[in-house]
């Protein structure tokens, strides 16, 4: 298990890594930039070749990679060039807005790739809805988040910020969904009512139980040789109403009432074909031996544009939720330790996606991919965001910074990463061991 996770661990980041530094490789040879290293991995040289001017390189650390284009100052904190007159083909020589290019280039090529891998899933696959009867009384599980925003069983859901939900889809895309104040409006009792969420609502999404039970007609789909049902003579299509005389409302319900009457001899009631029917049976092993009629689902297909303009339109929502997310961390409303993971976590991330099949694997690397272009965005040094920082200040003053000054500012952003780094893997130690 830890060797699977590992492998595909390897594979996200080495994904990750290359398609970002990809961006910075080729808009950097578009404007005649020399670079001297392409390197997946962090520190010294593991293996490589060398091809023109650059030596392509995976090296030990097996965490980022870089591109070392001649003339900057970057994260390798190599500054021998600075005393030397500059060249055509380094990158100080160049117009700044070229600079500005890039160094956006790699989070460019993190959202565009997201784009591509969520265009890829529409239209391979299309898209299931599964669809959701607003007439149909809710089923609430206790200290779920839908119980803690006020949520109960017998209450109608109509809409989720103004929006009607048809779909149980709706529910299950509540994470993309960027704005900071979530709200329900059901009915109950004949009012109607809105329900805003906590301000933890979303920062709990995926670690703990949303709460609102997808529920399933209580007819037989199937009814299995040999069984207790196909011995008390049940058939496919009968609609079970009443156990041991109590109504039976779900299909979920039926093993809370086996447990909860446990008697030899069962007491039924069924609908067949509009009739109704009594009759009576044994359980064997607590068990009916009945699967219930699958559900109706609407299958959408995608056009070749159509599914490319779902696929980016998912790329902004799920970069708006992201950037939601870290404002509410900003604000407090949200754990930084539960919020962020590290390393350890997303090699454990990466086993359980890549175990459930290339379509999930893919979509974790899409969202993955989100998440490194908007880490990379901020304005920290020795960050993409760091050096736009420092090129914005360069436009505005109409001068460079001294060679000095942003040396200072790598070492001090290398420090803060490092920082961040040990961050991060004590938090997923502590979130994941203990």
């Amino acid at each position: 298990m830890i060797l699977e996770s590992i492998f595909y661990f390897v594979i996200v980041i080495g994904v990750l890594v290359f398609v970002h530094e990809l961006g910075h490789f080729l808009a950097a040879k578009s404007f005649g930039m020399r670079v001297d290293v392409f390197s997946l991995g962090m520190g010294p040289r593991a293996i490589g070749f060398t091809h023109g001017e650059t030596d392509y390189r995976i090296s030990w650390f097996p965490l980022g990679g870089y591109v070392k284009i001649a003339g900057m100052i970057d994260e390798s904190l190599d500054t021998e060039f600075v005393n030397q007159p500059a060249e055509p083909w380094e990158y100080r020589s160049k117009p700044r807005w070229q600079r500005m290019v890039v160094i956006s280039a790699g989070v460019i090529m993190n959202l565009f790739i997201a784009g591509v891998i969520f265009s890829y899933l529409n239209l391979s696959n299309g898209k299931m809805l599964v669809p959701f009867s607003q007439s149909k009384p809710l089923i609430i599980e206790e200290n779920s988040l839908a119980w803690e925003t006020g949520l109960r069983t017998g209450d109608f859901l109509l809409k989720i910020n103004d929006q009607p939900v048809a779909y149980w889809n709706d529910l299950a895309s509540l994470e993309e969904i960027s704005k900071s104040n979530l709200s329900f409006t059901i009915r109950r009792e004949g009012k109607e009512l809105i329900l805003p969420a906590p301000d933890n609502f979303q920062s709990n999404l995926g670690k703990k139980s949303f709460g609102i039970l997808m529920t399933r007609e209580p007819v037989i789909g199937s009814v299995q040789p040999g069984s207790a049902a196909e011995e008390a003579g049940l058939q496919a299509g009968d609609r079970i109403t009443s156990i041991g005389g109590t109504p039976v409302l779900y299909f979920e319900d039926i093993p809370a009432y086996l447990e909860k009457f446990k008697p030899e001899t069962l007491a039924l009631t069924l609908d067949r074909n509009g009739l109704p029917l009594s009759l009576t049976l044994t359980p064997k092993g607590n068990k009916l031996g009945i699967t219930n009629k699958e559900t109706s689902v609407v299958y959408v297909e995608y056009g070749f544009f159509e599914g490319i303009g779902h696929g980016f339109a998912q790329t902004v929502t799920g970069i708006g939720a992201m950037i939601n997310s870290f404002v509410r961390i900003f604000q407090g409303k949200e754990d930084a330790a539960q919020a962020i993971g590290g390393p350890i976590k997303i090699v454990q991330l990466s086993g359980q996606m890549g175990s459930m099949g290339l379509d999930t694997l893919l979509n974790f690397i899409a969202m993955l991919s989100l998440s490194l272009a908007l880490l990379n965005i901020l304005p920290i040094p020795a960050l993409d965001g760091g050096h736009l920082l420092i090129l914005a200040i360069e436009t505005l003053t109409r001068r460079d910074l001294p060679n000095k000054i942003k040396i200072g500012i790598q070492q001090v952003g290398f420090a803060l990463l490092i920082s961040l780094m040990l961050f991060t893997v004590y938090n997923d130690i502590t979130n994941i061991f203990f």
